[in-house]
């Protein structure tokens, strides 16, 4: 589950940067290697999510909700354009996006925190799944 949270987190922080992001617009490889990444990094999370304790995926989630949220910021106070690809407008539609998505995403994880913690109680949010508060040690 920890690999699948570690890689969405290093595929978001490193198409969130403008740079990276022009140079898939103007390679094609470089594109699909984004797509590839993203998808690859959604398989990896779908398949451990099951296995992250729930501290660890709220913390997780809650990370990639700021970072979408920050990245919105910039994108739409930037005086200038941070993506060569793209015009000023759409740099700043992109960040309002960005900063939606997030609220979106926060509300979405609040709500399912708020249904864990009803169904499980406080005690459940510093236990895995599997019950044992360390899993892997023997």
């Amino acid at each position: 589950g920890l690999f699948g949270a570690t890689a969405l987190m290093l595929v978001s922080g490193f198409w969130m940067v403008p740079s990276a992001l022009d140079v898939a617009l103007l390679h094609p490889k470089a594109g699909a290697l984004k797509y590839a990444t993203w998808w690859l990094a959604g398989v990896v999370l779908a398949l451990g999510h099951g296995r992250l304790a729930p501290g660890v995926a709220l913390f997780t989630y809650g990370n990639l909700v700021w970072m979408l949220g920050t990245a919105g910021l910039l994108y739409q106070s930037a005086e200038d354009r941070l993506c060569v690809s793209y015009l000023q407008d759409e740099q700043v539609w992109t960040g309002r996006g960005l900063v939606i998505l997030s609220v979106a995403l926060a509300c979405w994880l609040a709500l399912r925190h708020d249904q864990h913690f009803a169904t499980k109680g406080p005690r459940a949010m510093h236990t895995p799944p599997s019950g044992r508060p360390f899993p892997n040690l023997r």
